[in-house]
């Protein structure tokens, strides 16, 4: 097996980004799905196979509601995988659509809180509304720059259009928190079991 290869954090994940992992490599081992952790667990799988003498260049990972599991990596985890991440140099893609739309319980802070080996990804389509396929990232500066040339070979650039709508509605701190409020708050003759983000809802 390659030990440049990409590995998956979880081992449930939407098709799309199984099948990114996977075109990152032509060889059959472009990626490898770790199992998925229970919401207080922590990455005990992941780190077995690295003291085994694997080095993956990238870690996937949902940390907030994931989606199709609907589980959310608690601080420990978070605070472990980071670890993992500084010692063992690879980069962990924090996936996070649905970190803002919490019905309940308090925000954990990210795994970016506790790691600068981390690029954090978020989008307007989850939060604001899906017609605006506006999404933002942050991380290390070299990987920015990288990726900020990618579109540029797709399609040059995003609708400008959308681009300016999120970033007026993002500038309205208090309308923002207010349709947040707004989303969470839940119908009385609406009964919830074990969900807890809206993108797993409509």
């Amino acid at each position: 097996m390659p030990s440049w290869i990409p590995v998956t954090w979880w081992s449930w994940t939407i098709r799309s980004t199984w099948a990114r992992c996977r075109s990152f490599s032509p060889s059959r081992h472009g990626s490898v799905r770790c199992p998925s952790p229970r919401r207080d667990s922590t990455s005990g799988s992941l780190r077995d196979w690295l003291e085994a003498g694997e080095r993956p260049r990238i870690v996937h990972t949902v940390s907030n509601f994931h989606h199709p599991a609907g589980v959310s990596a608690s601080d420990s985890a978070r605070r472990e995988l980071a670890h993992l991440a500084d010692r063992y140099g690879f980069l962990i893609v924090e996936d996070d659509p649905y970190g803002r739309l919490r019905f309940h319980g308090d925000d954990v802070e990210p795994i970016a809180a506790h790691s600068d080996q981390v690029a954090r990804l978020g989008s307007a389509s989850k939060v604001l509304a899906p017609a605006l396929r506006v999404g933002w990232m942050s991380g290390p500066p070299e990987v920015i720059a990288l990726v900020e040339r990618l579109p540029q070979s797709v399609d040059l650039c995003g609708s400008t259009f959308s681009q300016m709508i999120v970033a007026e509605l993002f500038a309205d701190r208090g309308w923002f928190e207010a349709r947040r409020a707004h989303t969470a708050g839940v119908p009385f003759s609406c009964r919830w079991f074990g969900i807890g983000a809206a993108g797993h809802v409509w």
